[in-house]
């Protein structure tokens, strides 16, 4: 009797994984899910070995008056600048010194254009013309910033910086204008700065990635002397070309302060709205070479001087290329 129930129970056994095989669960020689790829990605920013990239802007800023005026300014300009570390990291923290070497400034308003390459010995730069003077402020500038562990941007300093700093705010000496005074403290602000020579934009992810993991990244970026901020849905979007491709889309782009300066107008105005959205998409290798990045943004404020209603659109596409790099 019990060889009898041990038999029995042989047969339902080998019955229910004969099923189990046929249903998928375990069948030999089946193949196994595949894993989606993870890839862990980081800069590296080698002792003394300098990188030059050009950051190339085409912004058009599109302006309609409460009387219907329309009006358009568009500014193309390329800035190149060099930056390297001096050192290993110390305490997490990996330094990176910048020197904003030239620049190629293109302004158009109506049918008038104004040009200028700093490389061009005999070319007379165009101070008197109010965006020139902002925009080509950097030109010849040095200061040094810090990566921390995470890449975040962290301090930016610099002896010349601070002394330039000092001088505009100067009672006795320093820049009599209020606007020129405003604009030249924004530009040579520690935020600014940030947002001119940070290409990472906090991007890096602290674990392996795979193409279906969606971040979300708190992001900032200046355009036309007004910071904006969203949260960036960043993606690995592609891996390709010895490249990682980690792109980041916007949707509902704000303002971070309430006022800004304007082309045409000679105070600042008052920021009543603003809507916007945009993509940056940044390029990196799998050794960690930074490759640049290009972005696109769309901007579009109601802004308020006085009695006068102002709607403004600010259309810009910018870019970081690598151009070189070389040992100190």
């Amino acid at each position: 009797m019990k060889k009898l129930i041990f038999t029995f129970f042989l047969i339902i056994a080998f019955s229910s994984s004969t099923l189990l095989g046929q249903d998928g669960v375990a069948t030999k020689g089946q193949e196994k899910e595949t894993e989606t790829p993870k890839f862990l990605i980081k800069p590296r920013y080698p002792e003394n070995l300098a990188f030059v990239y050009k950051r190339s802007t085409d912004t058009k800023v599109t302006q309609v008056l409460s009387d219907s005026t329309k009006r358009t300014f568009q500014r193309i300009m390329d800035i190149y600048f060099t930056f390297y570390s001096p050192g290993k990291p110390v305490d997490g923290f990996t330094e990176l010194r910048v020197s904003v070497d030239s620049l190629v400034y293109r302004y158009i308003t109506g049918k008038d254009t104004i040009y200028y390459n700093s490389q061009d010995d005999e070319a007379v730069p165009p101070f008197k013309l109010q965006d020139f003077d902002a925009n080509g402020l950097l030109l010849g500038k040095e200061f040094t910033f810090n990566y921390s562990s995470y890449w975040d941007v962290g301090k930016v300093s610099g002896a010349r910086l601070e002394q330039l700093r000092i001088f505009i705010n100067d009672p006795i000496d320093g820049i009599d204008d209020s606007l020129r005074r405003y604009f030249w403290n924004y530009r040579l602000s520690s935020s600014y700065l940030i947002s001119f020579v940070d290409i990472l934009k906090k991007y890096m992810p602290n674990k392996p990635l795979d193409t279906n993991e969606i971040r979300n990244i708190p992001f900032t970026i200046d355009i036309e002397e007004t910071q904006f901020f969203d949260t960036a849905k960043v993606k690995l979007s592609a891996v390709e070309d010895n490249q990682y491709k980690l792109k980041g889309t916007m949707s509902n782009i704000k303002n971070a302060r309430n006022k800004t300066r304007i082309p045409g107008f000679t105070v600042l105005v008052d920021i009543v709205h603003t809507e916007g959205n945009g993509e940056y998409t940044l390029l990196i290798t799998p050794q960690g070479r930074v490759d640049g990045s290009f972005g696109k943004f769309t901007i579009e404020m109601l802004l308020k001087e006085k009695q006068e209603l102002i709607y403004q659109k600010i259309e810009e596409q910018i870019s970081y290329q690598l151009l070189n790099n070389y040992k100190i």
